[in-house]
C-alpha cells in the first residue's frame, strides 16, 4: 500500500459552507428588518415576528452546523485507525 492510500481526503465542508452562508443571509435579513423598524419603515410587531423567526432559523443552522462537526470528529480517528491497520 502506497502512502497516497493511506492520505485520507480533507473533510467535506461544502455542505458546512452553504449552510454557514444562509445563516449569514437570514442574519443579515433580520439585521436589516430590526433596523426598518426602528425607524419606522415597517410596523413594529412585524418587525419584531421577522426578526424573531429568523434569529430561529440561524440558530437552527449553528445547531446542524456544530452537530455536523461533532460527527466528523468523532468518526475521523476511528478511519485513520482503520486505514493504518492495514499498512
Amino acid at each position: 500500500m502506497t502512502n497516497a492510500q493511506v492520505v485520507e481526503a480533507p473533510l467535506d465542508t461544502g455542505g458546512q459552507a452553504k449552510l454557514a452562508l444562509t445563516a449569514g443571509i437570514a442574519m443579515l435579513f433580520s439585521v436589516g428588518v430590526f433596523i426598518a423598524s426602528q425607524l419606522g419603515a415597517i410596523p413594529a410587531g412585524f418587525g419584531t415576528t421577522v426578526v424573531l423567526i429568523g434569529t430561529g432559523i440561524v440558530l437552527k443552522l449553528a445547531w446542524t452546523i456544530s452537530s455536523k462537526v461533532r460527527e466528523l470528529r468523532r468518526t475521523r480517528p476511528f478511519r485513520a485507525i482503520d486505514c493504518r491497520m492495514w499498512v
